[in-house]
């Protein structure tokens, strides 16, 4: 009983600890991405935030509608979040924790198109 616990102990954290460090590479784009856009957002650099854009969005990006992208990409910051899935990324910009121990936080999506992170212009409201 105690060896298979440790055992589930011990794969458990040799997950997370392959998940934490193979991803490594992968949430630094998406926040050197996020960065940038909350950057041209703030700026209204029309032509940067076209291209964080994932293609569909930009013909509505070139008039200068950045849909509800201004309100939700906040400053990143240290109770920042990345959750990465295949080619999915959601970037929690300003985690709040409910009753101090659940995590939430609204949210943003992204999506990875030929090796490059895009905004898809979805937003979570928690």
């Amino acid at each position: 009983m105690v060896g298979s616990f440790l055992f589930l102990l011990a794969s458990g954290s040799g997950l997370f600890l392959y998940d934490h460090f193979a991803l490594r590479p992968e949430r630094a784009q998406v926040k050197a991405r996020y960065v940038a856009m909350h950057r041209a957002l703030q700026t209204r650099d029309v032509e940067t935030v076209r291209s964080l854009l994932a293609p569909s969005l930009r013909p509505r990006a070139a008039k200068g509608d950045f849909g509800i992208l201004p309100t939700f990409v906040t400053a990143f910051g240290k109770q920042s979040a990345i959750h990465i899935s295949g080619s999915k990324a959601t970037v929690v910009p300003e985690r709040v924790f409910y009753w101090g121990i659940i995590p939430g936080g609204n949210s943003i999506e992204m999506v990875k198109i030929d090796g490059q992170w895009f905004f898809t212009g979805k937003v979570h409201i928690d």
